[in-house]
């Protein structure tokens, strides 16, 4: 049960087949900054497992839930494959929260540059965006992931056409 100053929220795994949550992938209490970050990604990754989000919701009593399953390669076409592999070969962990980027450049995801994050709240502020321009260069983002256990918030992008 979260505090006063904290939102309950439970990750819940969505089974397509019977149209109801399976199973808690994690119960926390989370600030509201946290709580918009986590409705804005379209991933989590906790202890080694990624979960798209399906969908999410807060009830009539302030309890949110974001419902999640199991990661697939083609829930993201082209790019699925790829987000996987940058999320799983490489890992470092962050004292505070930062935004990690990786460009989308021949056919793969290379890390890119990252970002201190001042607050939870700052990083959904970013993810409300869905084009980048960094380095006087604009990017889309293509996906953004909340990885739980490295305090970072990791976003795929790709330079845009001319």
């Amino acid at each position: 049960m979260a505090s006063s100053d904290t939102i309950d929220l439970t990750y819940l795994e969505w089974d397509e087949s019977r149209r109801e949550s399976s199973s808690v992938w994690l119960q926390t209490g989370v600030a509201q900054g946290e709580l918009f970050l986590a409705k804005l990604v379209n991933a989590t990754l906790f202890r080694n497992r990624l979960g798209e989000h399906v969908s999410n919701e807060t009830d009539q009593y302030g309890h949110a839930a974001v419902y999640i399953k199991p990661w697939m390669d083609s829930c993201l076409p082209e790019y699925g494959a790829a987000v996987r592999e940058a999320l799983f070969d490489y890992c470092d962990v962050s004292e505070q929260m930062e935004m990690e980027y990786w460009r989308f450049e021949e056919g793969r995801f290379t890390k890119w540059i990252k970002e201190p994050l001042s607050s939870a709240l700052a990083a959904a502020s970013i993810l409300l965006d869905h084009y980048r321009t960094i380095h006087y260069t604009d990017y889309e983002v293509l996906y953004a992931v909340h990885d739980l256990d490295r305090k970072k918030v990791v976003m795929f992008l790709k330079q845009t056409d001319e």
